[in-house]
C-alpha cells in the first residue's frame, strides 16, 4: 500500500493519479530532448520523489497501468503517447509497449511494435520539442535506433467509436476482479 511523506496510508487509486500526473511531467521533459528516453526503474523513483508517495511494492505491479493511465490521457487529446519514452536497459520499449496499448484501450497495431513506439517517440518530441527549460535527468538512457531501420512518419493513435468501458484484470490467487491499478484489492 502506498504511504505519503507524512507515514499515512494513501488508496492506490489517488497514488496512481498523483504518480500520472508526476510521470506525465518527467515524460514530457523526455520528449522536449532529441533522442531522450527515460528506464523504467528511473521514472519510478522519480515519480516516488516529485509525489512524496512511495511504496515498497515492485514498479512492475504498478507502472503498467500507470504508463496505461498516461496514454489513454495522451489518446483522449489526440497527442503523441508518452509512454513510447519508457525504455528497458537495452532502450527497447519490449512486450510492456503491448500492454500499454491494451490498458488505454488503444488497437494494437499491425507489424513491429518497436517501431510504432519509435513513430510515437518522434511525434512527441515534434510535438513538444523546446517546451520545458530544465537540465535532462542524469539517470535518463538514450534510446539507441538499430542500423539501417528508418525512421517512421510520426502517427497518432486511433481511438475506436465505441470504446468498451475498462475493466481491470482477474486476480490470479482469488480469482477477483481487480481494479484497473492492477492491484488486488482482496489479496493486497
Amino acid at each position: 500500500m502506498p504511504v505519503g511523506a507524512d507515514g499515512e496510508f494513501i488508496d492506490q487509486v489517488s497514488a496512481v493519479r498523483a504518480w500520472a500526473q508526476a510521470a506525465h511531467e518527467v515524460l514530457v521533459a523526455t520528449a522536449s530532448r532529441q533522442r531522450g528516453a527515460i528506464d523504467t526503474a528511473t521514472l519510478a523513483r522519480t515519480v516516488q520523489q516529485r509525489t512524496g508517495i512511495a511504496t515498497k511494492q515492485s514498479a512492475s505491479k504498478w507502472i503498467g497501468p500507470l504508463l496505461g493511465v498516461i496514454a489513454k490521457h495522451n489518446a483522449d487529446r489526440g497527442e503523441p503517447l508518452l509512454p513510447a519514452f519508457v525504455v528497458r536497459r537495452d532502450g527497447t520499449v519490449g512486450p510492456a509497449w503491448e500492454e500499454v496499448l491494451r490498458f488505454a484501450r488503444i488497437p494494437i497495431p499491425d507489424g513491429d511494435l518497436e517501431q510504432h513506439a519509435a513513430a510515437q517517440r518522434m511525434a512527441a518530441h515534434h510535438r513538444w520539442a523546446g517546451t520545458v527549460e530544465e537540465a535532462p535527468a542524469a539517470s535518463a538512457v538514450k534510446a539507441p535506433r538499430a542500423a539501417g531501420v528508418k525512421r517512421a512518419a510520426p502517427t497518432t493513435a486511433k481511438r475506436p467509436a465505441n470504446p468498451e468501458p475498462l475493466r481491470g484484470n482477474i486476480c490470479p490467487s482469488c480469482f477477483m476482479q481487480m481494479s484497473l491499478t492492477g492491484v488486488c484489492d482482496n489479496c493486497d
